[in-house]
């Protein structure tokens, strides 16, 4: 674990903010939601999605660049360099780089997530179809059990597998500083071949301190994470 030495302030600065992001945008999208009550004319399902449209709008043009910053600021902290000026410098001068790199990570989870889950979706599509046919007989209804079972099985299997595929971009975001969107994604499925054993166990066997950096403690695994940087 990296000594922060005077980065330390800023360090616990970006884990608060990090920390209170979150429920900072839940509470805009209930705030938005109760202004919306204001126009009754306007059907529910258009008023969610204007809604839940804002809210990743904001989602996209203020935590895009706050997140390439973060990562650009404990990348120079592990080389023990200068971090100062990282995070506004994404505002300033690679905002749209920012936006580009998140637009591009949000649209290969959505496939990556699309594709998983698909054999679960088939499966609720059989259930369904099951459920409509008015089949209520005792193998009709162990056949019911089973479908479920497994369709939540492919459901949770789906997520996960989703979530492992993700991890190969997991360090796009320290490259990003310093190349273009394109390269950074190049240089993390670089980083990424053939470690994504590895980065699963370290999220397990770090479990502890990660749910630390959830509350706000700014931590950082320099020598467990110096494969990234190579």
């Amino acid at each position: 674990m990296t000594d922060l030495k005077d980065n330390r302030k800023t360090a616990v600065l970006l884990q608060i903010i990090t920390v209170l992001l979150p429920p900072a945008l839940l509470a805009a999208e209930w705030g938005l939601h109760f202004l919306s009550l204001m126009l009754p004319t306007l059907p529910d399902a258009a008023r969610q999605a204007g809604c839940l449209g804002l809210i990743l709008l904001l989602d996209l043009l203020l935590l895009s660049p706050f997140k390439g910053g973060k990562a650009a600021f404990f990348r120079e902290t592990a080389a023990e360099k200068s971090a100062r000026g990282l995070v506004t410098g994404q505002y300033r001068q690679r905002f749209w780089r920012s936006i580009g790199w998140r637009l591009r990570m949000w649209g290969t989870r959505l496939a990556a997530t699309a594709v998983t889950l698909l054999p679960g979706t088939v499966l609720l599509a059989a259930l369904r179809w099951q459920l409509s046919i008015g089949a209520y007989s005792a193998a009709a209804q162990m056949v019911l059990l089973l479908t479920l079972f497994f369709c939540g099985f492919c459901f949770l299997a789906g997520l996960a597998a989703a979530q492992l595929f993700m991890l190969r971009y997991m360090p796009a975001a320290y490259y990003l500083e310093d190349n273009g969107i394109r390269q950074a994604v190049k240089l993390s499925k670089k980083a990424m071949k053939g470690r994504t054993g590895e980065a699963v166990l370290f999220y397990i066997k770090h479990s502890g301190w990660l749910l630390a950096g959830a509350a706000g403690v700014p931590v950082f695994w320099k020598k467990k994470t110096a494969w990234l940087f190579e």
